[in-house]
């Protein structure tokens, strides 16, 4: 009777775990596989040179931030506990911006007032 039961694998696709958006972020940006973000990897995830022999301004501030900021142990190159830094701060509250930006989108003369529906009625 065993032998009529299908073949099921050992642990359905749905049941898998998802990847984080750490691994995500680390797997879209790191091109050569060592498991660091380097400074190239990390600006070209952003900008692509195309020709032009001039950065924009926002490309050389994002080179500044890499190197005095996201860099902590500055040996140039993120690793995984720096690039959880840089896309999930831990001073960074999503829930309260979130609301911060829907009271502001939905505040139509810019008064920084709550409509009636935040307020309960």
């Amino acid at each position: 009777m065993a032998k009529n039961l299908p073949h099921w694998p050992k642990t359905p696709p749905r049941c898998q775990k998802p990847r984080s958006v750490l691994q995500e972020t680390m797997e879209d940006i790191d091109k050569n596989g060592d498991g660091f973000i380097d400074l190239e990897e990390y600006i070209g995830d952003m900008y692509s040179h195309d020709g032009d022999t001039d950065e924009p301004e926002w490309v050389k501030t994002e080179r500044e931030q890499f190197v005095e900021f996201r860099d902590k142990n500055r040996d140039g190159k993120m690793d995984k506990e720096e690039t959880k830094d840089w896309i999930l701060p831990s001073d960074y509250d999503h829930a309260e911006a979130e609301a911060r930006h829907l009271v502001y989108e939905s505040d139509q003369n810019k008064v920084r007032t709550a409509p009636p529906f935040f307020l309960g009625g």
